[in-house]
């Protein structure tokens, strides 16, 4: 089983209709995120975090964070319509995590823009390969990932999944692209 169970989230504040061309909300800006998004990026990790598909996030932990959050807004009200955040953990491995899409702005394209965001950020920073957990298989699968045992992501295991809740029954999926040929050192 991949998904969770759901169970009723609380409704997230609604976004003015976009306007659909093709797939694709034209729009949409993709930027860093600004201290004053703090309250809406916690409000829609833990929108699907009620639904078990994130972990969910104080606003203190998104401010601490926040350096290496993307969001992607509406340009001319503003609204939160997703988010991702790169996340490194050596100096050739980052991870993509938080990515969240508005319900009312699922299937325009988004959330691939997101994570094209932060791999590009992640070749800038010359991260060698790039990693998520999720549920979501075929979408990353489409952008290039391939899935692997996480085992091979002893960083991450250590760092993060011993402490969470769901450590001894997670059933996300290890995904990993590589960015870069690993460097060789002459010699």
């Amino acid at each position: 089983m991949n998904k969770p169970p759901n169970q009723d989230p609380v409704e997230l504040p609604t976004v003015s209709s976009p306007t659909r061309i093709g797939d694709r909300f034209p729009g949409v800006e993709i930027r860093h995120a600004h201290e004053n998004d703090v309250p809406g990026i916690a409000e829609i990790i833990n929108y699907y975090a009620r639904s078990n598909l994130l972990l969910p996030r104080s606003e203190a932990s998104v401010a601490q964070a926040l350096g290496g959050f993307l969001v992607a807004s509406d340009p001319e009200t503003g609204a939160l319509l997703g988010t991702s955040a790169l996340h490194p953990y050596s100096p050739k491995l980052a991870e993509v995590r938080s990515l969240t899409v508005h319900p009312e702005a699922q299937g325009l394209g988004i959330g691939s823009r997101l994570v094209r965001a932060c791999m590009e950020e992640a070749k800038n920073r010359e991260f060698e390969r790039l990693f998520a957990l999720t549920y979501q298989i075929v979408f990353f699968h489409k952008l290039g990932f391939q899935v692997v045992s996480k085992q091979t992501l002893p960083e991450k295991v250590w760092s993060d999944c011993i402490y969470c809740p769901r450590y001894y029954d997670c059933s996300e999926v290890a995904m990993m692209i590589l960015l870069a040929t690993p460097r060789r050192h002459p010699t």
